[in-house]
């Protein structure tokens, strides 16, 4: 219950906000473009949040993804793995967002499923 509240209260003072600068709506990061419009001096310090958000959220899941990797292969993984983010760095944010947060959504339905698959199994046994 209270995740839930610390969910809605936000939810709710955004979308109030969204409903009083409607023209913004419709922009791949609304509340930047506020923040941007309005407080000049402090959308670089949003934009280096941001940034930071977003390489750290990166970084922590080639990681993740590398250290899964055999040993042998650890290495050949991150040269690909580099080579990989920095040609995707070169499409348009919001069709980034619209593309790879559906599939890391569908991937993470399916490692759901498979944890609750292998879960089941290990019971049965």
């Amino acid at each position: 219950a209270l995740g839930g509240m610390m969910v809605l209260v936000p939810l709710v003072l955004m979308s109030a906000i969204l409903a009083q600068h409607w023209e913004v709506a419709s922009f791949p990061l609304p509340y930047f473009s506020l923040i941007s419009s309005n407080f000049p001096k402090l959308s670089f310090i949003c934009f280096i949040v941001l940034f930071l958000a977003m390489t750290t959220t990166a970084v922590s899941s080639g990681v993740c993804l590398i250290e899964n990797v055999e040993a042998k292969k650890a290495g050949t993984s991150t040269v690909l793995l580099c080579l990989f983010a920095f040609f995707i760095s070169f499409f348009p944010f919001s069709e980034l967002v619209m593309t790879v947060y559906s599939a890391f959504g569908f991937i993470g339905i399916v490692l759901i499923m498979g944890i609750f698959t292998q879960n089941l199994r290990k019971l049965k046994k």
